[in-house]
């Protein structure tokens, strides 16, 4: 799983914090982090996303080695911890679900 984030060169901060909360379908809550996305270089203030002009998408990884005890359905939320309430800059976000590659 991977965040995928589409956000303007004027973006106002460096990162992007975020909280997920994963759980199964019984609501039993599996996971739960808050996570930090780095969506600029800290010392140069290039953005570390893909792009064109002044719009940049980044794909950034969930979890490593999340297993999931079961089939079924989840549900996972995700919430921003940002010190605003609409994020001036974040264009767009999604989450990227694949099968991991067979090793």
């Amino acid at each position: 799983m991977q965040y995928n984030v589409r956000y303007a060169g004027d973006y106002p901060y460096y990162n992007l914090y975020l909280k997920y909360y994963l759980e199964d379908s019984a609501g039993v809550m599996l996971s739960s982090e808050l996570q930090e996305l780095i969506l600029f270089d800290k010392k140069t203030g290039e953005p570390l996303g893909e792009g064109l002009g002044d719009l940049f998408d980044r794909g950034v990884p969930v979890f490593e080695d999340q297993k999931f005890p079961y089939a079924g359905e989840y549900n996972f939320k995700v919430k921003q911890f940002m010190r605003m309430e609409a994020l001036p800059g974040i264009l767009s976000f999604g989450l990227k679900v694949q099968q991991p590659e067979s090793e």
